[in-house]
């Protein structure tokens, strides 16, 4: 253990170590809350410590550059939650990291700088990631619907996922339609006063452009 803990604490896998302890902490808290049924989640704490994660790329209220443009459409920022894809890099780069520095210790019996993994690992990290969530949107997203599929989705009863709903910060939710077909979209609520948190089944009244507006549901 000690050899491990020595290992991993060493300078050049200082970034790696640090990323890993990250995911391993938001995991932790994520199983008590579930398991102490808690309310609040590293998912709902997201929205508000990074309330712009939440939001779809046709709706920025600034014209992104080419480049991030592109990143954002690999990495399908807007289809996958915002969080899962920090989670997935950050542990892909910290794995990657370490495990470039195993195989290395292992052979040569030394570490790789810093200046060298750390390039390596964040690109690699970031294909990893790429490829990840591209099986995400195929699998676990329903495939890209029509604007007059969704408007038949008006009326339905839905599911707050990820996040708090707020005016100006709609959360990613879940909805099926008539057939039963999964459909994930973005909820804000109809009334500027009103928040929707994680978990909250709502009714959506009203679709404006990518944005469906809902109002608790009523028993």
């Amino acid at each position: 253990m000690e050899i491990i803990i020595d290992f991993l604490m060493r300078s050049e896998n200082f970034f790696f170590s640090v990323s890993l302890m990250i995911i391993l902490l938001i995991s932790i808290i994520e199983f008590i809350s579930f398991f102490l049924g808690l309310g609040a989640s590293i998912f709902q704490l997201s929205n508000s410590i990074l309330p712009d994660s939440n939001f779809d790329l046709d709706n920025l209220d600034f014209e992104p550059s080419f480049v991030f443009a592109k990143l954002f459409g690999w990495i399908k920022f807007g289809k996958v939650p915002f969080l899962i894809i920090f989670i997935v890099y950050f542990f892909f780069f910290g794995s990657i990291g370490i495990f470039i520095q195993i195989i290395y210790n292992f052979y040569f019996n030394s570490f790789l700088p810093i200046f060298i993994t750390l390039p390596l690992s964040i690109i690699s990290a970031f294909l990893c990631t790429v490829f990840f969530n591209n099986l995400f949107v195929k699998y676990f997203s329903p495939s890209e619907s029509s604007a007059v599929e969704l408007e038949t989705l008006v009326g339905r009863e839905a599911i707050v996922l990820y996040g708090n709903a707020k005016k100006d910060y709609p959360a990613q939710g879940k909805v099926k339609d008539e057939f039963g077909r999964t459909h994930y979209v973005m909820i804000g609520p109809q009334a500027d006063s009103d928040i929707f948190c994680q978990g909250e089944r709502v009714v959506l009244v009203e679709r404006k452009n990518n944005i469906f507006y809902a109002v608790l549901y009523d028993l």
